[in-house]
């Protein structure tokens, strides 16, 4: 007799997966795959391995599920930040990074987002407030330097998509354009920076 799925389990299923159609499941499946091979094949140290991948399956699903939707559902923000936590803390008791700058790195990320977002509500959703955390603790688990570049990068990312729309036409004043996915690829570019220059 199959499972009955409770609205609860819809819920959680969406926060993951707000599609199940092949398209979406194999580009999600292909982001997450060639970003953690990238990371990886940069990574100096073994002890690396884990939290970079789970930061490559947790930004694609995260990128992906924003893009779609435009939000990013507590749960999958709180499901990457608490499986960051160990991943994070095996990668420093094994020497590969600083566990005070990826608590310092986190923190931080948050206070300029909820800073950015209480003066220009408009211009981000208070999903983007509470991924800037799991970013930034993997962020400041390089150092401060790493940290800034990320938010840099982040921000550049976008103003590049938000002109190259504006000049094509695909986007227009005023119009509504998914943060999360610029923020994982200006961390994603910033930790890999870090990794070939360490």
């Amino acid at each position: 007799m199959p499972a009955i799925r409770t609205d609860g389990d819809q819920r959680r299923l969406e926060a993951f997966l707000p599609r199940r159609d092949r398209p979406y499941l194999a580009v999600t499946a292909a982001v997450a795959f060639v970003g953690g091979a990238v990371l990886l094949a940069a990574a100096p140290s073994p002890w690396l391995w884990p939290s970079l991948a789970g930061f490559a399956l947790c930004s694609a699903l995260i990128s992906a599920g924003d893009a779609v939707t435009q939000r990013i559902p507590n749960l999958l923000n709180l499901s990457a930040l608490g499986s960051a936590v160990p991943l994070l803390a095996l990668a420093a008791v094994g020497g590969a990074g600083s566990p005070v700058g990826a608590a310092t790195g986190a923190a931080a990320a948050f206070a300029v987002y909820f800073g950015l977002w209480l003066v220009a509500p408009s211009g981000m959703g208070m999903g983007d407030v509470k991924l800037a955390p799991y970013l930034g603790a993997h962020l400041g688990l390089f150092g401060l330097s790493c940290w800034w570049h990320g938010l840099f990068y982040g921000v550049a990312v976008q103003g590049v998509v938000v002109a190259v729309g504006l000049a094509t036409g695909r986007l227009r004043r005023g119009d509504r354009l998914a943060h999360g996915p610029a923020m994982c690829l200006g961390a994603a570019i910033a930790v890999l920076e870090a990794l070939l220059t360490r």
